[in-house]
């Protein structure tokens, strides 16, 4: 039904895809398993921007694509994704945590970085703050055509007969490892590749869409 990736006092999940069942019926049933209440979640509009928002509150957010709150609130943060990475951040000493949309246009407008920015504002410390990259397209399978190709560092780039392959977990972590982040996980499941994923690349407009929530 999901990944579970839950750390420290943290609830991480992804739903699965499943043919028989509605997106919206695995997300309301994941909840129920992990015990959260619907009437606490947060969601967003996702517009691959680098705009992310501070919540006190559950509801809907329009044109966003990242959700930061704190423990005190016991809300639900929600991003939805087909192939893009969900990245989950905590810091489990000041009870601070986000989830963020990070598509290539996302990751080149580096909203990963504007969220570690954001936690810092929150009073976060650098060696406190937690990130886990979730099922996402992994460089096997994310072909990019020239025109994406000039917006990122040749390293991050594998050149097969011509073809071009982005690694946007690579980018991310190696942008993070740079303001200070090392405390980082990385699920190796290729959102392309397994049946259990949504991939827009895979199946165009019939993709679903997988939803990643942190809860505290």
């Amino acid at each position: 039904m999901y990944f579970n990736f839950s750390r420290h006092n943290f609830i991480m999940a992804t739903t699965c895809r499943d043919k028989k069942k509605t997106d919206d019926y695995i997300f309301l049933s994941t909840l129920k398993h992990l015990n959260l209440n619907k009437k606490l979640v947060v969601s967003i509009k996702q517009t691959h921007s680098n705009k992310i928002n501070f919540v006190k509150s559950p509801g809907f957010h329009n044109t966003f694509d990242g959700l930061i709150t704190k423990k005190k609130y016991k809300l639900i943060l929600v991003v939805k994704t087909a192939d893009c990475v969900p990245i989950f951040i905590y810091d489990n000493n000041k009870g601070i945590y986000g989830v963020i949309h990070a598509g290539w246009r996302g990751v080149n407008k580096k909203i990963h970085i504007k969220a570690i920015k954001k936690f810092i504002k929150l009073d976060s410390n650098l060696c406190d703050i937690h990130v886990f990259l979730g099922p996402s397209i992994k460089e096997c399978c994310f072909e990019i055509k020239k025109d994406v190709v000039q917006l990122f560092d040749d390293k991050f780039i594998e050149n097969i007969n011509n073809k071009f392959f982005l690694d946007l977990n690579k980018c991310i972590k190696s942008d993070l490892n740079k303001v200070g982040i090392n405390k980082i996980e990385v699920d190796k499941n290729c959102s392309y590749d397994i049946d259990k994923c949504h991939s827009y690349r895979r199946d165009g407009k019939l993709a679903g869409r997988m939803n990643s929530l942190i809860a505290y």
